[in-house]
């Protein structure tokens, strides 16, 4: 009986301990095109920690190949093993409500054979404490908080 009071214990001790959240992204100041462009740009050359600080800490939650930034790196790493580049053409902000922007974005994407392949994307940012944050880069999920 003092064992099955001491198991029922641990149990709501181990219920009230606070579960772990994604560190909060830093405060990054720009327009929401700023934003989009420094997302782009970061990538091309890698630097996968500007991007992660780019795209808003619910999304993170979310999107399981973005949980932590080596899971975000490794998923987007992968794109280098399809293209040799990616580079931004054009930003263009669609809408801003002054809490939540849409920004068309074109892309130009090199293969590994060398052809540019145009790509066009809608963005959605909200602005967020720290600042504009992309909700929905890639994946099914998007941070509607």
């Amino acid at each position: 009986m003092k064992r099955l009071l001491v198991l029922a214990f641990l149990v709501m001790l181990a219920a009230c301990v606070p579960q772990e959240r994604a560190p909060e992204s830093p405060f990054v100041e720009g327009t929401p095109v700023e934003i989009i462009e420094k997302y782009y740009n970061s990538w091309a050359v890698r630097d996968y920690a500007t991007m992660y600080s780019l795209v808003s800490d619910g999304w993170k939650v979310l999107e399981p190949t973005a949980r932590t930034q080596r899971d975000f790196a490794n998923h987007l790493n992968g794109f280098f093993e399809q293209a040799k580049g990616i580079t931004i053409a054009e930003a263009v902000e669609q809408s801003n409500s002054g809490n939540e922007a849409v920004v068309l974005v074109t892309l130009e994407v090199e293969s590994l054979d060398g052809k540019i392949v145009v790509d066009e994307q809608t963005l959605t940012l909200r602005l967020k404490q720290n600042g504009w944050k992309l909700i929905h880069p890639y994946g099914e999920y998007a941070d509607l908080s």
